[in-house]
Order: structure tokens, then C-alpha cells, then sequence
């Protein structure tokens, strides 16, 4: 029982006890108490003003319970970070949203070029979910490989064109496998580990890259045609596509360098390329707010295009089912 007047043990906080603190010395403050103390003494007497006390510290711990220690508001899904094959990496298209990307070190990426790559439109109203996805660019699904793997990398464009990409591949039996960094440049994707990891962890049967799009500002574009070039080194010969980024401003002639330098690779240019069902350029697709990224709904469209274009340019030899014609 709690005493009603005298001294007390102080409480848990340090400070002296007040003669309403509760006998497990956390304290509740209670002004309207203090006030009513001293005559409710007189009138209820020791034991029923202990009993009341009691009561009130109850109430005072049911409610810091129910207040303070409630289970905090459900936030949206955070991606993933990185896994086993390094820093950010985006898991496979079947495995649920990419992560959030590294930062490149040695130089900035363009404004806007940030992970608007993997994010629902919503200031479009546009959603991510199967059923909206619109039917491919040229109706029936094509022909591809089932059973083969194709590995995408590069940028945040990367991303925006690789998920639904990955929806789609595999759709008809292609295990499509997404890695990607936004802000990310070509010489670190041709110097750095992560490439050479993936090849040997993976070995895939085709190689997508879509890079670039960090460096469409690039006052002297041609210093990266040697990044290219050992770029496509690390592929090793394997059949392989570069996919242009669809610019939203002004060309510096980035895109040239990388057609000049890409062999044995193929070049496909998303700034020249028209859809399939109705000729208008692929380069013209709608942006998110950034004018920058495409829509959800432009993604999923442009990811149909790239694979009739796959099932149109593949010309299969023994052993290489993902061999392309020659350009």
C-alpha cells in the first residue's frame, strides 16, 4: 500500500517520491490528485485512499502501456539491400523489388538520374501490378529459348527497363536476371569486380547493358570508348546486347561512341527504334515528373519491344541459343 503522507523512496527517475507514486517507482503525475489528497485523507481514511492510489498507478501503467510501447505504424517495404553477390544489387525479377543502388564515387549523376527506376508511378496513377501490364508490342508472344538466362546490368535505366524486361522473359521459360547500380558509369562496370562476379556466378547465355545515361552530359564522350570497349572484353564473347538509353534531352554523342566501340556485341538504339505496332519512336515514350525515366506503363512496353526485337535479331547456333545476327 502507498503511503498517504511522510517520506518515501525516491522513484525510478531519481527525484523524491511524491506521496501518490506508485510502489514499483515509476511515477504518475497526477495534479488533480495532489489537490484532492489531503481531504480525501480525512474523509475515506488510509485504506480506502491506498486502495484508490493503487487503482490510479494501474491506470497510469495501462495507459503508458497502451501509448508508449505501442507497435509503431507499418512503413512501405523498404527495398533489399545487397546480398551475397555484393553491394547494391538488385535481386532477381522473381525474387521481389530491387534494392536501393550505391553511389558512384568518382562523379555525379545528372539531376534526377536517381532510383525513379523501380518506383510505382503515382503521380500518374499507374501501378506496377501483372494486370496492367499491356500486351506486348507485336501481339503474340514470340519464340525464345526456354531454360536459358540472360543477365542485364548498368543504370538506373537498367532497372526501369529490366524489371518488366524480366516479367516478361520469363513468361516464356527465360530466367531473366536483374543487376543494377543507378548511379553508376561505364569505366566502373568495365574495371570493377562486380561483372566478372556475375558472369562467373550466373554464366548466362545472352548479356544486356544499359549504361550510359549517367554520362549524357559528358563534354567529351569519346575518353569513353576504351571503357567500352573492355566492357565488352568481360563478356567473353558471349552473345550480348547494348541497349542505347532513350535520351530525354539533348544528344553528346555518347550513345555514337558506344555503337562504335560495342562489337562484337549488338547495338540496339532506343533513340532510333520505332514500336513495332504503330512506328512512333521508342524515344518519345511518356516520363515520370523527373522527365527523365519512363512510366510504369511506358516500361512495361518498351521491355515487349526489346523482346520481339531479341526474338526478331536471334539467329541460333549449336551451343549458342541466343546467337544474334550480325549487324
Amino acid at each position: 500500500m502507498l503511503p498517504v503522507s511522510g517520506a518515501a523512496a525516491p522513484c525510478a527517475d531519481g527525484l523524491p517520491a511524491r506521496p501518490w507514486s506508485c510502489s514499483d517507482g515509476a511515477r504518475v503525475p497526477r495534479p488533480d490528485l495532489e489537490r484532492f489528497l489531503p481531504r480525501a485523507a480525512r474523509l475515506l481514511g488510509p485504506a480506502l485512499l491506498g486502495a484508490a492510489l493503487l487503482g490510479a498507478c494501474s491506470a497510469g501503467r495501462a495507459g503508458r502501456a497502451g501509448a508508449g510501447e505501442a507497435e509503431p505504424a507499418l512503413r512501405p517495404l523498404a527495398p533489399p539491400s545487397g546480398g551475397a553477390d555484393g553491394p547494391a544489387r538488385s535481386p532477381d525479377a522473381s525474387a521481389g523489388a530491387p534494392e536501393p543502388p550505391a553511389e558512384a564515387g568518382s562523379e555525379a549523376a545528372p539531376a534526377g538520374a536517381t532510383d525513379a527506376a523501380a518506383s510505382p508511378d503515382a503521380a500518374t496513377g499507374e501501378g506496377g501490378s501483372g494486370s496492367e501490364r499491356p500486351a506486348l508490342d507485336g501481339g503474340a508472344p514470340p519464340p525464345l529459348p526456354a531454360g536459358t538466362k540472360v543477365l542485364h546490368v548498368g543504370d538506373s535505366f537498367a532497372a526501369a527497363l529490366g524489371i518488366e524486361l524480366n516479367h516478361a522473359l520469363e513468361a516464356r521459360g527465360v530466367r531473366g536476371l536483374l543487376r543494377y547500380k543507378t548511379a553508376s558509369f561505364i569505366p566502373e562496370w568495365a574495371s570493377g569486380n562486380d561483372l566478372p562476379h556475375y558472369m562467373r556466378t550466373h554464366d548466362p547465355d545472352l548479356v544486356i547493358v544499359t549504361l550510359g545515361a549517367n554520362e549524357t552530359a559528358m563534354k567529351e564522350p569519346g575518353l569513353r570508348a576504351a571503357s567500352v570497349r573492355k566492357l565488352v572484353g568481360v563478356l567473353g564473347g558471349r552473345p550480348c546486347v547494348w541497349i542505347a538509353t532513350p535520351l530525354w534531352g539533348a544528344d553528346n554523342g555518347l550513345m555514337a561512341v558506344i555503337r562504335a566501340n560495342v562489337a562484337p556485341c549488338r547495338f540496339l538504339d532506343s533513340n532510333s527504334a520505332r514500336f513495332f505496332d504503330d512506328a512512333t519512336p521508342v524515344r518519345d515514350m511518356p516520363r515520370l515528373p523527373d522527365k527523365i525515366h519512363p512510366t510504369m506503363r511506358a516500361r512495361a512496353r518498351w521491355a515487349g519491344f526489346v523482346v520481339e526485337w531479341l526474338a526478331r535479331e536471334r539467329a541460333p547456333e549449336p551451343g549458342r541459343p541466343w546467337a544474334l545476327r550480325p549487324e
